[in-house]
């Protein structure tokens, strides 16, 4: 039987009480701050729109990124299965931040292909 569990938190808190617990996974999908809410403005529906979402994804000094990224990476992989896969959304704007704080804790770019897919081993 599989099990879903849903979690809407902050993983930097979540993940050490999982790994406290003794839980593990196979799959882990993450959507973190894109660090897009400086003030701007977009188009959502034909209309005007602020990209503000909170404190959480306000735009931070590019050495912050890649510490925050590969502190939730971490935890993330220290909780995957041997077979284990980590997904992640993200953009332009955080791609090489994901790929830099994954790399950081000792994994690989495998393949990247010419959109903002890759694969880490």
């Amino acid at each position: 039987m599989m099990t879903i569990d849903l979690c809407h938190a902050d993983n930097r808190r979540v993940l050490p009480m999982l790994a406290e617990a003794g839980a593990q996974f196979d799959v882990c999908f993450a959507d973190g701050p894109y660090f897009l809410s400086g003030g701007g403005q977009s188009c959502s529906g034909g209309k005007r729109s602020k990209v503000d979402k909170g404190d959480w994804d306000k735009p931070r000094e590019v050495a912050a990124i890649a510490e925050f990224t590969a502190q939730w990476a971490d935890l993330v992989c220290g909780l995957l299965s041997d077979n284990g896969t980590l997904w992640s959304s993200g953009t332009h704007h955080n791609f090489s931040a994901l790929c830099y704080g994954v790399q950081s804790i000792g994994y690989r770019v495998l393949k990247r292909s010419s959109g903002s897919d890759a694969t880490f081993v």
